[in-house]
């Protein structure tokens, strides 16, 4: 708590070279999500007194993120962006849920087995100057197991 990056980044370094130089078990307690991702393979997570999750913090995922988030960087002078209504483009409905919606950026949230069709429907209508696709963030499934047990 408080450190400077410089302090943060050398602490972890430590951490992760004295892990892989001695194999301890180590417990690390934090609610820095930099230090969750870069530090552990497995995640613990309690509630009131019961553990939520135990397992793999690469596995976390998985098993609670149902879908991943598709941004889509619009070109505003593009046809496929001016012909479009007020200047927002649109999605197949039964491809996912649009998220946000400007002339020059959609963000739409893709069940996770409808993404390569979602991103293709996306480029296919033209004017995307660059596609991201990411994973529903760690934090956010923590977040959502903490405060409900079961993320959506």
């Amino acid at each position: 708590i408080g450190l400077d990056l410089t302090a943060q980044r050398a602490i972890r370094d430590f951490i992760l070279g004295y892990s892989e130089e001695r194999k301890p078990a180590m417990i690390l307690t934090s609610h820095y999500m930099e230090d969750i991702e870069k530090l552990c393979k497995r995640l613990i997570i309690i509630r009131d007194g019961e553990f939520v999750y135990d397992g793999a913090l690469s596995k976390i995922t998985d098993k609670y993120s149902k879908h991943k988030i598709l941004t889509a960087k619009l070109d505003v002078g593009s046809e496929a962006a001016l012909s479009s209504a007020g200047g927002r483009r649109e999605i197949p409905a039964s491809l996912g849920e649009i998220v946000s919606s400007t002339a020059e950026e959609l963000k739409v949230k893709v069940a996770r087995d409808r993404v390569p069709e979602a991103a293709s429907a996306l480029l296919q209508g033209g004017g995307v100057l660059d596609l991201n696709i990411e994973e529903v963030g760690v934090a956010d499934i923590i977040e959502s197991l903490l405060r409900e047990g079961n993320p959506k």
